[in-house]
């Protein structure tokens, strides 16, 4: 006679419950996600707005806006991935009037329409491995809490930074670039609404020596003095060429 035993289920703490259902529509789950972000991050002063899908807060002094934008993929696929990915992004009021000053001194420079946008990046270069792959997640392999944490990591003493103006000035203007600003000419906008041409002036060299454009800004340059179109296919070392020569920031030999 055999004598079946009866097997206990037995739970692997291994495996994880997925946070949601995976036969949600991507837009549900997208959704989800980011209000459990918001509610993570609400703590600290984060309020979201889910018709821009995006998390703002304001500066102690009020003059800064921190927001985290959400974004996804038009290839998000039910049952299979849905994307979300994070921009880092500060705008200013300061800057704002700064540029329309600037701008309007010069109508035929076609400049564009000024903002206050101070940077915007992805989340993941804000991250030790420095990498957009670190800033964007399938949602049905990472629980939103995980990425809350990461925010609450990295993306809060980058936001921290722009409280102590004075101190991110130098840091700047020692290293040119730094992880949270990712754009050049945008970079020496800030720069020189904060500060001015000597710290914009450090801050150029510095640049660009980190992108090796010494020379070629320099011919670039030189160009724009003499009336020249600007030949090149970089984009931001143009736009810095552009900007540099409008504050007057000419680099010496």
């Amino acid at each position: 006679m055999r004598i079946f035993k009866r097997l206990k289920n037995k739970i692997d703490p291994s495996v994880k419950e997925p946070w949601t259902n995976i036969n949600k529509t991507p837009k549900e789950v997208f959704s989800d996600a980011c209000n459990l972000i918001a509610v993570n991050l609400s703590k600290y002063g984060f309020k979201y707005s889910a018709s821009n899908n995006a998390l703002t807060k304001k500066s102690q002094n009020e003059n800064f806006t921190y927001k985290l934008d959400f974004g996804s993929s038009h290839r998000n696929k039910k049952g299979q991935s849905v994307n979300l990915n994070i921009n880092f992004q500060v705008f200013s009021n300061d800057l704002l009037k700064f540029r329309k000053e600037i701008f309007s001194k010069h109508p035929s420079k076609n400049l564009g329409q000024p903002s206050g946008l101070v940077t915007t990046t992805n989340f993941g270069y804000l991250t030790d491995k420095e990498s957009y792959l670190e800033g964007s997640w399938n949602l049905l392999k990472t629980d939103p809490k995980e990425i809350a944490m990461l925010l609450t990591q990295y993306a809060l003493p980058s936001f921290q930074k722009f409280e102590t103006i004075d101190n991110l000035i130098e840091l700047l203007r020692s290293n040119g670039l730094i992880k949270e600003f990712q754009s050049e000419y945008m970079t020496l906008d800030f720069i020189m609404c904060y500060s001015g041409f000597e710290a914009s002036y450090d801050a150029l060299k510095h640049m660009l020596i980190k992108r090796n454009w010494t020379e070629d800004f320099s011919r670039l340059f030189d160009d724009l003095e003499k009336g020249k179109q600007l030949i090149d296919n970089r984009y931001f070392l143009i736009a810095l060429v552009e900007r540099a020569f409008l504050y007057g920031l000419k680099i010496k030999n």
